[in-house]
């Protein structure tokens, strides 16, 4: 059986378009007018193809949205949105095609002049050809590729031995500097042990639960020993990995963490002072290497009552990147409803079309070769294994944003919704579930669910729910 996820597909069924000169269409702008313009109509193009990053489908979506624009009776399009779905055939229930998309305003220009670059106009989110532009210091670059999560297709994981241990302003992270290329990374240090895309326009590759490494349009640009972002949790599910767990990196060969702040001096060879944030700051011509240390006041020698904890090597012009966590949940947490339906029928799942359903994750642990656990939000994780369904947990915060003033609503599946009491779910659950400790089982031939319940304040809410397929 097919795990039956309704999925809408909508085909618009345009009428042939008239030939028209491409110089007699609506321009589509660079950058934002300096002045007070209209908008007349907000719009989307779409459309399907199997070669989606092609040059041609992008030529055809503009194409489109200027046309728009000229039956509008617009001066101008403003590209907003981009996006690239996966299309599923109706009759196979397999990927056959992309749908790619504009999305666009079509406005009306003030009398001023528009479309010049100026120190006065800022740079649209898309440009005339459709390329992402990110705009930094004034500056603004194009981004024209997009991560996305595939299967692993190897027979095995490529974990190398390394045996460069180097920390240093010069020389990067065992062998790795600033600047490296994904390809570059995966060729000394390996397959990563997460990646993340949580943070706009910035990649995180996690090697081990120690080792953070930050790409932006495919460059090193800054590599951490922490990550405060995911809270433990999450970092729970990462394999250990016995080289980067060990934490084995030395300040020049040097100092290993834990050392006392004069080891550390010692080995730096550099006259630099401690900051009020227990901080060394070494900072190169085209980089900075953050040494962060851990007080104890126990020790009464103040050299060694600082000791080494942890460390960030970083491009002079990095920032740091805003968390960009798109609000699907309520969505997802639909299609596990739906589910949870189907797995109490009896019901085969199919894999595919629930991610499908689910969308792009945002984060994905690798296990091993055939299995990997995919993050779809700050609550919701997917285990696979042989590109089956293993696994569904619903835990209570995958990501520390409580500094960010993020606010989320309870996850749900189904009647079980997060923080509600033990005493209000027991009308839902069957005759021959079990209790155990501050848990309750409910086994079927297909899956077996367990709702995992606190009991602070002399009550027992629930905190997080776990499905496992047989």
């Amino acid at each position: 059986m097919i795990f039956p996820v309704r999925l809408i597909f909508l085909y618009t069924f345009l009428a042939t378009i008239p030939v028209i000169a491409q110089d007699k269409l609506p321009p589509i702008l660079d950058y934002y007018p300096d002045c007070e313009y209209q908008v007349v109509e907000r719009v989307k193009v779409k459309v399907s193809t199997e070669h989606p990053a092609d040059n041609n489908t992008k030529d055809e979506l503009l194409t489109k949205i200027r046309m728009k624009a000229l039956s509008a009776k617009a001066d101008a399009v403003i590209l907003i949105d981009k996006n690239i779905k996966k299309q599923i055939g109706a009759r196979h229930g397999k990927v056959s095609s992309y749908l790619a998309s504009f999305e666009g305003e079509l406005i009306k220009l003030c009398k001023q002049q528009v479309n010049q670059k100026s120190k006065y106009n800022n740079p649209t989110a898309y440009d005339h050809q459709g390329n992402r532009v990110v705009k930094s210091n004034g500056l603004s670059t194009t981004i024209e590729t997009k991560f996305e999560f595939t299967p692993p297709i190897k027979a095995q994981l490529n974990h190398p031995k390394i045996l460069n241990t180097e920390l240093s302003l010069a020389n990067g992270l065992y062998g790795i500097t600033l600047g490296s290329s994904s390809q570059q990374i995966n060729n000394v240090l390996g397959d990563p042990s997460i990646v993340l895309t949580v943070y706009k326009d910035e990649l995180v590759l996690g090697y081990g639960r120690n080792h953070w490494l930050h790409m932006r349009e495919d460059k090193l640009v800054k590599i951490s020993s922490q990550l405060p972002l995911l809270s433990p949790s999450l970092i729970n599910q990462v394999p250990l990995r016995d080289f980067f767990d060990e934490i084995p990196w030395k300040i020049e060969n040097k100092a290993v963490r834990h050392s006392t702040l004069a080891e550390v001096m010692s080995a730096i060879d550099a006259d630099i002072q401690l900051e009020t944030n227990k901080e060394l700051v070494i900072k190169g011509q085209a980089s900075t290497l953050i040494l962060r240390f851990r007080y104890n006041s126990a020790v009464k020698e103040k050299s060694k009552a600082y000791t080494l904890d942890h460390f960030s090597l970083q491009a002079n012009s990095y920032t740091q990147a805003v968390i960009n966590l798109e609000n699907k949940r309520k969505r997802q947490f639909a299609v596990l409803t739906s589910l949870l339906g189907d797995l109490k029928q009896g019901k085969v799942v199919d894999f595919k079309l629930l991610s499908d359903s689910l969308g792009q994750p945002i984060g994905r642990i690798t296990l091993s070769a055939t299995s990997y656990v995919d993050v779809f939000n700050s609550n919701l994780l997917v285990g696979s294994n042989q590109s089956e369904l293993a696994s569904l947990q619903l835990v209570e915060g995958v990501f520390n944003l409580a500094s960010n003033g993020a606010k989320t609503t309870p996850w749900f599946l189904g009647d079980f919704t997060q923080g509600t009491s033990l005493k209000q779910l027991e009308k839902y659950f069957p005759e021959d579930y079990f209790e155990l400790d501050n848990s309750v089982e409910i086994d079927t031939d297909v899956f077996q669910l367990t709702l995992h319940f606190d009991d602070e304040d002399n009550g027992s809410s629930l905190y997080e729910a776990e499905i496992k397929i047989y």
